[in-house]
């Protein structure tokens, strides 16, 4: 299992604990989410949410355009096009969470 799969069930038991949510500041140790924050979780995750399907129709715009001169067409490309989305989900997550 990957580094950063192993933080993610990490985080994920330290948040089943008590009805306590923690959250991993960025680069830093896992902090506890106070009850102000705690109520408004539905808002918190349509936000995320929303910013995660701009994120995705952006870097998908980005990975055409990175790879208009790579000389692949049909399923080839596509293989391609969806190796490169995991790889960058990837470091993104693993600069979120180191």
């Amino acid at each position: 299992m990957s580094d950063s799969i192993k933080k993610w069930h990490e985080m994920q038991e330290l948040s089943d604990q008590g009805g306590k949510y923690t959250v991993l500041k960025r680069g830093g140790p896992v902090l506890p989410i106070n009850k102000t924050i705690m109520s408004k979780m539905k808002e918190l995750d349509e936000i995320a949410m929303g910013i995660a399907d701009v994120t995705e129709e952006l870097m998908n715009d980005s990975i055409d355009w990175q790879l208009g001169d790579f000389d692949q067409d049909g399923d080839d490309f596509d293989a391609i096009h969806s190796y490169v989305m995991s790889r960058a989900i990837e470091y993104l997550y693993k600069t979120n969470t180191n």
